[in-house]
C-alpha cells in the first residue's frame, strides 16, 4: 500500500483573499434582504396589479401591511373615475407552507376581512354584471376548489351595493359574517328608491332583511315600505310588508333547504283602489308550516284579513269586512296551489259565504255557493274559484222586492276542469225570493283553454251556445241550452274535433250536467294519418269532478264504426272502444274508408274483423292496449289477389301502436307470377318498425324462407331483407313472366337473395342461385338477335362457331348452373351464368361436309351442332328490374280491374 499524497498547502495570500470574499457575499446578500424586506409592500403590490393586468382587469392596490402571518391595504378594481369595486380595507390573515412544511410554498388564508366595501352591478337581459369583475368572477368559478383547503372566514363590514335595472338604480347597504364557508349573519338595507315598468311604479320608502344561522336553521326577518304603488287599474298607498320565519340552512353545494319551515307574513295598505272599487284600512296575516323538498313547498297555511270600508262608485258600501281562510297549500316550478276554506263576514253585509249589496233603501242578495272575492270593473264584478264575472246593466228596475234588468254579462276563468274559460252573452236578468234567472237573448261565444282530463284533455275549445237559461237559487245552479260550432283538440290523442253541436242541462251545486250531442266530426291530426274523418253521436253525463258518455261512431256515409264508452272522475279515466263485426264487400265498406294504413289493402276487399281497444289515463299518464281479430280478409295486392288472410294481433300500445313480437298473421294464397302458398308471417310492432321474425311461403313447388328483418313505419325508410329458396322450380315463375315467349328453364333451384329496399327501388347484392338437379335451358336465338344495335354483315351471319353458341343455348341440358345476381346501374338486373352440360336436341343431326371444306378447313355456312357436344358457359346478361317491376305492377292493376269491371 501507498500513502496518500498530501495536497499542496494554500498559501496565505490566497486564504486572505476567500475570508474577504465570502465577507462581501454574506454583506450583499444582507443587505439585498433588508431592502426586500422594506420593499416587500411595493413589490407585493406590483406582481397583484401585473397578475390583474394579465387577467385584463383594470385596478390598483395598494398595501399597508405585508407580512408572513397577513397583510393589509385598499384596493380598487376598475377604472379611476368610475370603478367597479373599492374596498378602504382588505385584512387578509394567513399561514404560510412550505419546504418546512414537507410541501410547496403556499399560503393557507384563515380570515378575509372587507370594511366599506363598495360595489356596481347591473342587472341587463335576466343577467347580472359587474363590469371589469366579470371576467376575474369567470376564472375563479372555474377553478376546482381544493378540498382539502379549509374556506377561509369572512367579515364584511359597512358594504354598499349600486345596482342599475331597467326597472331603476337601487342602492343598498350592509354587513355580514360567514365561518368555513357557512353564513353566520347578515344584514341588508335598501335606500329609499323609485321603481318603474311597463306595468307598474312603486315608490320604496324603505327595505330589510336579516337572517341569523342558529345551529342548523336559518331565522328570517324582512320589512319592506313603500309610500305608493301605481299600475294598470291599479293605486295603493302606504304599504307595509313583514316577513319573520325560519327555515333549514341550505346545502349550499346542492341548492336545496329540504326540511321544516315556519313563515308569518303581514301586510296592510292605508288604501287601495282598483276597478273603481276603493278599500282602505287593509291587513292580513298569512302563517305556514309545512316542508320544504327541493323546490317544492308543502304544508298548511292560514290566513287573516280585515278592511276598514270598500266603496264601489257610490253604489256598494262594505265595513268592517273581515275574513279567515285555512288550508293545504303546495308551491312548486309550476305555481301555487291552494285548497281553502273558511269565509267573510261584514256587519249585515258578509256572512259566511253570502254575498250582500247594498242599495239605498233596498236590498239585493246574490247566492254564491263558493268563497268569492271583489274584482273586476263596471257596476260590480265577482269571482268564484279564479273564475270573475263581469256584468253590465244597461238597465234594471227594482220594486217590491223584485229586480229586474237586461245588460251584458261577460265570464271568465277557471271551474273545475275548465281552465281558462270565458264567455259573453247579452241576456235579460230577474231576481226574486233568493232566485236568479239569466235568460241569454240570441247565441253567445264560449271558449276554454283547456278542459283538464290528464293525458286526454282538450284544448283550444271553443263553441256557441244558444238562448240559454240559467237558474241560481238555494238549490244551485240550473242550466238549460244548445251548443253549436265545438271544436277543439285532444294534443296528447293528435286528434282534432269540429262542427259539434247538441244540447245540454245542468243542475245542482256540484254543476252536473247532462248532455246530447247530436253530431261531432273527429279527425286525426298525426303527421302519418291513423284513420279517416270519422263522426259521433251520443250522450255524456258529468259534473265538475266527473264525466261518463257512450256514443256511437260513423263514417261519413253513415255507416256503423264502433260504440265508444268514456269515463272520467279524480284526475284519471278512460275509452273504449268496441267495434263488433265490421264487414267489407264490393260497393260497401272498405277498410281505406276506415285508415289510410290499410291503403296497402287493393279494393275490393272481402271478409270481416273486429276491433276491441281501450286508452287510460291518470294525471298525465297514459296507457292503451287493443286487439284486432280478421276472421278472413280477400284483397287485391302489389304482388296479386291475396285470399284468406286471418290471424289476431294483441296491441300492447295503440299511443303509438305497438305490438308484442309473436303475433301471427295467415294467408293462404297469393296469386302472384307463380301461387304462393301458406304464407305465415310471425312479427312483433314498435313505434318505429314493423319486426318480422323468420317466415316463409310455398312457392313453385319449393320454399321460400325470409330471414328475421324489420320494416321501418318512417315514410321512405329503407329497409332489408335476405329470401332463402328451397327447392323452388324456376320453369312456372318463367312461364308467368314476360319472357315466356323468349326461353325455357327447367330448373329446381336453392337460393340466398339479399334484397334492400330504398325510395321506391329493390337492390341486390351478392344473390346466388343453385340447381340442386339437372334441368334443360332453352333460349331462342331471336331473343340473343335482337338486342343488336346495328345491321350484321352477311358473313357474320354464317359464321358457324357463333352458330355453334346459339345452338348451344337452344337445347341445353345442363348438370350444373350456378347464378349470382346483383343489382346494376339505372335499375338494371345483372345475372351472371356458369352452366355446365351438353347440347341436347330432340333429335341427333346429320352433319355433312364437303371435300373443299375439308381439304380447307373453312366452313363459310352453318351447321347443326352434334348432339353430345359437351358445354363451360359463363353468359353475362342484365334486365331493366325497374321497368318489369313497373309493367308487372301494371299488368296486375289491368288484370285485377278487369275482374271487378260490369
Amino acid at each position: 500500500m501507498t500513502e496518500p499524497t498530501p495536497s499542496p498547502a494554500r498559501s496565505p495570500a490566497l486564504r486572505r483573499r476567500g475570508w474577504w470574499l465570502a465577507g462581501g457575499l454574506a454583506l450583499t446578500a444582507a443587505l439585498a434582504g433588508g431592502a426586500a424586506w422594506q420593499e416587500r409592500q411595493t413589490i407585493g403590490a406590483s406582481v397583484l396589479k401585473s397578475w390583474l393586468e394579465d387577467q385584463g382587469v383594470e385596478g390598483d392596490i395598494s398595501f399597508t401591511r405585508f407580512g408572513p402571518g397577513g397583510l393589509s391595504g385598499a384596493l380598487r378594481i376598475g377604472p379611476k373615475d368610475r370603478p367597479d369595486l373599492t374596498v378602504d380595507v382588505a385584512e387578509v390573515s394567513y399561514d404560510l407552507r412550505g419546504p418546512w412544511n414537507g410541501g410547496a410554498l403556499a399560503a393557507d388564508f384563515k380570515q378575509v376581512r372587507l370594511v366599506r366595501p363598495v360595489l356596481r352591478g347591473e342587472w341587463r337581459d335576466g343577467a347580472l354584471r359587474f363590469g371589469s369583475l366579470d371576467p376575474l368572477i369567470r376564472k375563479l368559478l372555474a377553478q376546482p376548489r381544493d378540498p382539502d383547503r379549509r374556506v377561509p372566514d369572512l367579515v364584511l363590514e359597512n358594504g354598499r351595493l349600486t345596482l342599475a335595472t331597467p326597472a331603476g338604480n337601487f342602492e343598498g347597504s350592509g354587513s355580514g359574517e360567514a365561518k368555513s364557508g357557512h353564513l353566520v349573519r347578515l344584514d341588508v338595507r335598501l335606500a329609499p328608491t323609485e321603481a318603474r315598468s311597463a306595468a307598474m311604479q312603486a315608490r320604496l320608502k324603505s327595505a330589510e332583511l336579516h337572517l341569523v344561522r342558529r345551529e342548523d336553521r336559518l331565522v328570517w326577518a324582512g320589512d319592506l315600505y313603500a309610500d305608493s304603488l301605481k299600475g294598470e287599474g291599479l293605486a295603493a298607498h302606504g304599504l307595509e310588508l313583514r316577513l319573520t320565519g325560519e327555515s333549514p340552512y341550505p346545502d349550499l353545494r346542492t341548492g336545496r333547504a329540504d326540511g321544516r319551515a315556519n313563515l308569518v307574513l303581514t301586510s296592510g295598505f292605508q288604501d287601495l283602489t282598483t276597478s273603481g272599487v276603493t278599500v282602505r284600512g287593509i291587513s292580513q296575516t298569512t302563517k305556514f308550516e309545512g316542508d320544504l323538498l327541493g323546490q317544492t313547498a308543502s304544508g298548511h297555511m292560514q290566513t287573516r284579513f280585515s278592511t276598514g270600508t270598500l266603496r264601489s262608485g257610490g253604489n256598494l258600501a262594505l265595513d268592517r269586512l273581515t275574513g279567515a281562510f285555512a288550508g293545504p297549500a303546495r308551491l312548486t316550478a309550476d305555481g301555487l296551489t291552494l285548497t281553502l276554506g273558511g269565509g267573510a263576514e261584514t256587519a249585515g253585509s258578509i256572512s259566511g259565504r253570502r254575498f250582500v249589496l247594498k242599495a239605498p233603501g233596498q236590498s239585493l242578495k246574490i247566492n254564491i255557493d263558493k268563497a268569492m272575492v271583489a274584482q273586476g270593473q263596471g257596476p260590480f264584478d265577482l269571482a268564484s274559484e279564479g273564475a270573475v264575472a263581469k256584468i253590465n246593466l244597461d238597465r234594471y228596475r227594482l220594486e217590491g222586492g223584485r229586480l229586474t234588468a237586461s245588460g251584458r254579462l261577460a265570464a271568465r276563468g277557471s271551474i273545475g276542469p275548465i281552465q281558462d274559460g270565458a264567455v259573453d252573452l247579452k241576456a235579460d236578468l230577474a231576481v226574486a225570493n233568493g232566485v236568479v234567472r239569466v235568460m241569454a237573448r240570441g247565441c253567445a261565444p264560449v271558449t276554454a283553454k283547456r278542459i283538464d282530463m290528464g293525458a286526454n284533455s282538450i284544448s283550444g275549445l271553443s263553441a256557441e251556445v244558444c238562448p240559454t237559461r240559467i237558474e241560481a237559487g238555494a238549490s244551485g245552479l240550473k242550466l238549460a241550452g244548445d251548443y253549436r260550432k265545438v271544436s277543439g283538440q285532444a294534443a296528447d290523442l293528435e286528434v282534432s274535433i269540429t262542427d259539434g253541436e247538441g244540447r245540454i242541462r245542468a243542475s245542482g251545486p256540484d254543476l252536473a250536467f247532462e248532455t246530447t250531442i247530436s253530431r261531432v266530426k273527429v279527425s286525426d291530426l298525426a303527421a302519418s294519418r291513423r284513420f279517416q274523418p270519422v263522426f259521433a253521436t251520443g250522450q255524456a253525463r258529468g259534473s265538475d269532478t266527473a264525466l261518463t258518455g257512450e256514443f256511437r261512431v260513423t263514417d261519413a256515409y253513415g255507416r256503423p264504426l264502433a260504440e265508444v264508452g268514456l269515463r272520467h272522475a279524480g284526475g284519471a279515466g278512460g275509452v273504449t272502444v268496441e267495434t263488433g263485426a265490421l264487414v267489407f264487400a264490393e260497393g260497401g265498406l272498405q277498410p281505406r274508408d276506415i285508415s289510410p294504413l290499410a291503403s296497402s289493402l287493393g279494393s275490393p276487399v272481402a271478409g270481416q274483423v273486429r276491433f276491441q281497444g281501450a286508452l287510460d289515463w291518470k294525471g298525465e299518464s297514459l296507457t292503451s292496449r287493443g286487439n284486432l281479430d280478421i276472421a278472413g280478409l280477400d284483397f287485391i295486392s302489389a304482388a296479386g289477389p291475396v285470399k284468406g288472410l286471418k290471424g289476431q294481433i294483441a296491441l300492447g300500445s295503440l299511443l303509438p301502436l305497438k305490438a308484442a313480437p309473436g303475433q301471427t298473421l295467415h294467408v293462404d294464397s297469393v296469386a302472384s307470377l307463380a301461387a304462393l302458398t301458406n304464407a305465415e308471417v310471425t312479427f312483433g310492432l314498435d313505434h318505429d318498425a314493423l319486426q318480422v321474425a323468420a317466415t316463409g311461403f310455398s312457392l313453385a313447388q319449393g320454399r321460400v324462407v325470409l330471414e328475421p328483418f324489420e320494416i321501418p313505419l318512417a315514410a321512405n325508410a329503407p329497409w332489408s331483407v335476405v329470401a332463402d329458396l328451397k327447392g323452388v322450380q324456376l320453369s312456372e315463375l318463367v312461364e308467368a313472366s314476360p319472357f315466356a315467349d323468349r326461353m325455357d328453364l327447367t330448373a329446381r333451384v336453392d337460393g340466398h337473395i339479399p334484397l334492400s329496399f330504398r325510395k321506391g327501388t329493390v337492390q341486390i347484392a351478392g344473390g346466388e342461385l343453385h340447381a340442386i338437379e339437372p334441368g334443360r335451358l332453352s333460349i331462342r336465338r331471336e331473343a340473343l338477335t335482337q338486342v343488336q344495335a346495328r345491321p350484321t354483315s352477311a358473313a357474320a351471319l354464317v359464321d358457324p362457331y357463333s352458330d355453334f353458341a346459339f345452338q348451344a343455348l337452344e337445347n341445353l341440358a345442363f348438370t350444373q348452373l350456378d347464378a349470382r345476381v346483383d343489382s346494376l346501374a339505372d335499375g338494371r338486373l345483372g345475372v351472371r351464368f356458369h352452366i355446365k352440360g351438353e347440347h341436347s336436341p330432340p333429335v341427333s343431326p346429320e352433319i355433312r361436309l364437303t371435300l373443299r371444306e375439308l381439304l380447307t378447313q373453312k366452313i363459310k355456312r352453318t351447321l347443326p351442332l352434334p348432339k353430345g357436344v359437351k358445354v363451360d358457359l359463363s353468359l353475362d346478361t342484365s334486365v331493366n328490374l325497374d321497368q318489369l317491376l313497373d309493367d308487372f305492377d301494371k299488368y296486375q292493376t289491368l288484370r285485377n280491374s278487369a275482374a271487378v269491371q260490369p
